[in-house]
């Protein structure tokens, strides 16, 4: 039985496609800013049919979204709600004149993206990226903000998990997450930097070690790999559909950053309309129903496949065309 929630628990929005980087691992590509961005205008309105949803987490991000010039305001219209926003930023506009009035709003958590060390990092982002990245991290840190880092694993940096999982923590951080490489946007041109079934299992397994280790949370998007390895018996499968959904800069909802189906558009539905009444939201649901799930979905034990739910879900789609189909890196 697959339950769903009056409105979403967890909300994006990418508040511009404006980006200073041009990183190989992109979901959006983000270059310049979209024609029909939502400006600051309507900004007030987004904010409000977001705070209607009551999420639990809010995810202010991009492109980068320090280079919108009314962020502040954004970010202090939430909290105004009675939403408290990450932001995610790729670390290299340092503005400390922002940074601080984001302080004096009440922003706690700013989320700072390093790919690996600074080999990797430049080599998917940009010389001189991991540098300025870590600039950021570290006013952030000394001013007191809840700080936390972001990483992408792929093929240049995943081996290196423990010894970044280390530099990390001892800076100070206690938050990490550790996002799985899904080629969408300018990913597409980067296929290779995937990882196998047999990686993402060595790394799942490795990061369990560093968290009892190190008592840092990591967040991770492979909850489906945590219910096959048996190592978080309450750990669920993709949230596409269940939990989760995407504003792009124009307004376009998706129900994950990486699902590219346009479900509605936030100036025209409200966000619960479009949760509740989408019919493209329906069919995901129902798809997803263990009894819908093809290929080797189908012969996977019950305990497992009803909470895994055939794992990413816009990788599924983006490789084969189907929600339906397995993950087409299962770790079967």
């Amino acid at each position: 039985m697959i339950e769903v929630l009056n409105t979403p628990l967890f909300l994006t929005w990418e508040v511009t496609n404006r980006c200073n980087l041009r990183c190989k691992v992109c979901y959006n590509a983000s270059t310049d800013m979209h024609p029909s961005e939502i400006n600051e205008s309507e900004a007030s309105f987004i904010i409000d049919a977001i705070a209607d949803c009551k999420p639990i987490f809010v995810n202010l991000t991009g492109g980068e979204p320090f280079l919108r010039p009314d962020i502040v305001k954004i970010a202090k219209r939430f909290i105004d709600k009675g939403t408290d926003p990450q932001l995610a930023t790729n670390g290299s506009v340092y503005n400390e004149e922002m940074f601080l009035q984001m302080k004096s709003i009440g922003v706690k958590s700013i989320q700072v993206s390093f790919d690996g060390f600074e080999a990797a990092h430049d080599a998917i982002r940009g010389s001189g990226s991991f540098k300025r990245a870590l600039k950021t991290l570290k006013f952030l840190i000394d001013n007191g903000f809840s700080a936390k880092v972001g990483t992408i694993v792929t093929r240049l940096n995943y081996l290196d998990i423990a010894e970044f999982t280390k530099y990390f923590y001892e800076l100070g951080i206690k938050k990490l997450g550790v996002f799985r490489f899904v080629p969408t946007g300018r990913g597409r041109e980067n296929q290779s930097l995937q990882l196998d079934a047999d990686d993402l299992v060595w790394l799942q397994e490795k990061l369990e070690q560093l968290e009892s280790r190190y008592g840092i949370a990591f967040f991770k998007c492979d909850h489906s790999l945590a219910v096959f390895l048996g190592k978080k018996k309450n750990a669920g499968g993709c949230e596409l559909g269940l939990k989760c959904l995407c504003i792009k800069p124009n307004g376009d909802v998706l129900g994950c950053p990486f699902f590219p189906v346009v479900l509605g558009n936030v100036r025209e539905t409200s966000l619960v309309k479009i949760w509740q009444d989408s019919p493209i939201l329906k069919e995901i649901r129902e798809d997803i129903r263990p009894e819908r799930l093809l290929g080797k979905c189908v012969n996977c034990p019950n305990g497992i496949k009803e909470k895994c739910r055939g794992g990413c879900k816009a990788l599924a789609y983006e490789t084969t065309g189907s929600i339906r189909q397995p993950d087409p890196r299962c770790w079967r």
